[in-house]
């Protein structure tokens, strides 16, 4: 009786997000990236999925795409991220998921699934090196093709008020394995926030759902061009 009791009495909480699947309208532009970084407006902020669950740690997304590729914008209101930043000790890491060809009724990702991870590493007062790296999902029945050089960039900086920090960052045609948004014009995405004194926060259905390395549980963009 003891042991049923223990059984009954461990429950795991499911966050909210997981029991929906969220299609979100990603709009087209052009250009995409320039010296600045990302060329992304408000009209490409994504909607804040956290407080579907109460998270309060505050992040805005923006999302686009051309046929050239596809960027991203992180805005993070986390003041130890800024003082670190500002330091040179180095900052949050973000993971971003993507599948070019998005579908919800696969639970193991296929050549066309994709996982980038941004690391701002530690250096000098005023030099944010940024490096992003591709990692193999687990589990997955087939990897994307390999990174090619050049296919990617990345810029992280401070926001003028020093409330936040902004990392943008651009994915080319040919960084993503099947990227064709005219063709295939849904796309996988999901994206998660380490930073250090803070639970790991992701866009679409968090722990203890396995979201990194089962696409169903990803967000679906919808690439609009009007």
């Amino acid at each position: 009786m003891k042991q049923k009791n223990n059984v009954m009495n461990l429950r795991i909480k499911i966050p909210a997000r997981g029991l929906f699947h969220f299609a979100i309208p990603c709009y087209f532009q052009d250009p995409l990236w320039n010296e600045e970084g990302a060329v992304l407006s408000e009209r490409h902020r994504l909607p804040n999925l956290l407080q579907v669950d109460n998270i309060s740690y505050r992040v805005e997304a923006y999302a686009g795409w051309n046929d050239k590729g596809f960027a991203m914008r992180f805005r993070v209101f986390d003041q130890l991220m800024v003082s670190r930043l500002e330091s040179g000790s180095g900052g949050a890491s973000i993971s971003i998921w993507i599948n070019t060809r998005a579908a919800q009724d696969i639970h193991r990702a296929t050549r066309y699934c994709h996982w980038f991870e941004i690391q701002p590493m530690g250096n000098r007062k005023g030099d944010r090196q940024t490096r992003i790296v591709w990692r193999a999902i687990p589990k997955a029945r087939e990897a994307p093709n390999a990174l090619p050089p050049q296919s990617t960039q990345v810029r992280v900086s401070v926001a003028p008020d020093m409330q936040s920090y902004i990392t943008d960052v651009l994915f080319t045609r040919e960084a993503l394995t099947g990227f064709d948004p005219r063709e295939h014009p849904r796309m996988g995405f999901n994206f998660e926030i380490k930073s250090p004194g803070h639970e790991a926060v992701s866009f679409s259905a968090g722990h203890p759902l396995p979201y990194g390395e089962d696409p169903s549980l990803w967000v679906t963009l919808d690439m609009v061009e009007s």
